[in-house]
């Protein structure tokens, strides 16, 4: 089987919600990336300096594990934060959040209730 090469970074420069935030190309271009990953693993230092924030109000031992090491593995620094017993939005506002992760980090990664705060820190976040 040949690998082509895709041009993946209009996925990496947005915010994805859900998998119908994608056209049909991108998802096939991001099964082939990481089809290739997995045939061919990138280079461990491959995310430095990235910094990638966990905000997790569900738990998730699969999710967290597969993110963490993942990224770190690829040399990401990785936060997680378990917003199990306060969720975001309650304590300091999903706009506050959005503001504050932006200046701190990469990626944020969020596996929340409620699908309206990921709405709410994409609108917030750049």
């Amino acid at each position: 089987m040949t690998m082509q090469t895709f041009d993946t970074s209009s996925v990496s420069s947005r915010s994805v919600l859900g998998v119908s935030d994608l056209t049909a190309d991108e998802i096939g271009a991001i099964t082939r990336d990481a089809l290739r990953g997995k045939l061919s693993p990138p280079d461990r230092g491959a995310l430095d300096g990235v910094g990638a924030a966990l905000l997790f109000e569900k738990p998730s031992l699969r999710t967290r594990a597969s993110f963490e090491f993942g990224l770190g593995g690829l040399g990401a620094n990785v936060v997680y934060f378990d917003l199990a017993s306060q969720r975001i939005g309650v304590r300091e506002s999903v706009k506050d959040y959005a503001k504050n992760l932006e200046r701190w980090c990469d990626i944020v990664i969020a596996r929340v209730y409620d699908h309206n705060v990921l709405v709410e820190l994409a609108e917030h976040a750049s």
